[in-house]
């Protein structure tokens, strides 16, 4: 409650975790001006940590909006107006198609990380095949001129399963859940 009435706080993970606000043009002005000074520090390489979830919108998950998209090249475009060699990863722990979809027409992220492969690799590991991980393998697109998927097998969050989504299938997550749990 405020002088002026409700005022809502998003927070997306935890709740001291406050998410910012980017339909606020001065959010977005004061992140330019972060990025700007990364620059003239010399970095090159900026990753977007959770990036699906930047733009919030009631009433929706909230999750890859279209004016996250926007932000994103927005943010491209700025960062290699300043510095053409600049790159940006994009961190989207979700299913492998809305992951790839921020790689845009090569103009959002010059790298994505490849979020389906963990869940994959230790799906072959406890079924003792390579089925749906070659399958996969099989169906990604290649990578567009000035792009590149960024392999990692774990990461500081664990081996999530929403990236094994429309990859596996129910009964399958369900197997590796309980085998895991094992």
């Amino acid at each position: 409650e405020t002088a002026d009435g409700t005022k809502y706080v998003w927070c997306t993970f935890s709740h001291d975790q406050i998410d910012f606000d980017f339909r606020n043009p001065k959010v977005l002005i004061e992140f330019a001006k972060i990025l700007n000074f990364y620059l003239d520090q010399g970095i090159r390489i900026f990753r977007f940590d959770a990036i699906a979830f930047l733009w919030k919108k009631a009433a929706t998950s909230s999750l890859n909006l279209p004016e996250t998209h926007e932000i994103v090249r927005l943010l491209r475009t700025l960062i290699e107006h300043k510095c053409h060699d600049a790159v940006i990863i994009t961190e989207t722990n979700i299913p492998n198609r809305e992951n790839l979809s921020y790689f845009g027409n090569a103009n959002e992220a010059h790298c994505v990380y490849n979020f389906s492969l963990p869940p994959l690799l230790v799906n072959t590991l406890i079924t003792g095949s390579s089925h749906y991980l070659k399958q996969w393998m099989m169906s990604m697109p290649p990578a567009q001129n000035g792009t590149a998927y960024f392999n990692f097998i774990a990461s500081h969050d664990g081996i999530g399963l929403r990236p094994a989504e429309g990859l596996l299938s129910d009964t399958e997550i369900n197997t590796f859940v309980s085998t895991m749990l094992g």
